[in-house]
């Protein structure tokens, strides 16, 4: 669509593969097209949303480790690191089902996109919001088996994956705290608390299922 691609603050691979029982549980962050390396959706987003046109890739010998986006300055700067495992996929943690088509949209991620249209959805339900467009017709064949459920609209595999990424930075950078005020009682002074909590925490916890040894065992069977 012309008007769509003139507006567009990016492009994003939106294709999700299933694992080999068929059911989806990681999700790629890079696709390769011919010889191009290109981010998929969710990654796309957040890069748009950082402002942001720098995308870094860290490996090591098992494969990659990390996607890293620069920040601009103005919004502190440094890098955003998204842990991955040597395929640089990521595992999606699945919350719990959200049911859509509901009566005055009352699930926690699905609205009509007919009721916005329309301007019966109150604007302060998107503002400030990542927003994506799906369909849940089964006729359009983008209905995925999950572990938390066997017909989730692809759209809601995307909205998890952001969760996924969204509440696992949440989640390091609390645990980060954590042990920065610990240091801190310690005796250590806040700077340096804070970047030996950084290092001492390891982000891939709360990223990847068994993270120390994700790599390794993959090197192994491939």
């Amino acid at each position: 669509v012309p008007e769509m691609e003139a507006g567009g603050a990016g492009h994003g691979i939106f294709a999700i593969g299933a694992g080999v029982n068929g059911k989806v549980r990681r999700i790629p962050l890079l696709a390769r097209i011919d010889q191009d390396i290109r981010p998929t959706l969710t990654l796309e987003m957040l890069r748009a949303a950082y402002g942001t046109n720098t995308l870094i890739t860290r490996r090591d010998a098992a494969g990659m480790q990390s996607v890293q986006m620069q920040l601009r300055r103005e919004m502190g700067g440094g890098s955003f690191v998204i842990p991955t495992d040597a395929h640089g996929r990521l595992w999606v943690h699945f919350s719990e089902p959200d049911p859509y088509n509901t009566p005055y949209n009352t699930g926690r991620l699905y609205i009509s996109a007919s009721d916005i249209l329309e301007g019966l959805v109150p604007p302060e339900r998107l503002k400030g919001k990542f927003v994506l467009v799906g369909t849940s017709a089964a006729g359009l064949k983008d209905l995925r088996d999950t572990p938390v459920a066997n017909r989730m609209p692809g759209v809601g595999v995307h909205a998890n994956i952001l969760e996924s990424i969204c509440s696992g930075e949440a989640a390091y950078a609390g645990a980060v705290q954590e042990r920065a005020k610990t240091l801190i009682a310690e005796g250590a002074a806040p700077a340096t608390a804070l970047r030996q909590a950084q290092t001492s925490v390891d982000k891939r916890h709360f990223f990847l299922r068994y993270p120390n040894y994700i790599n390794s065992a993959e090197l192994f069977l491939t």
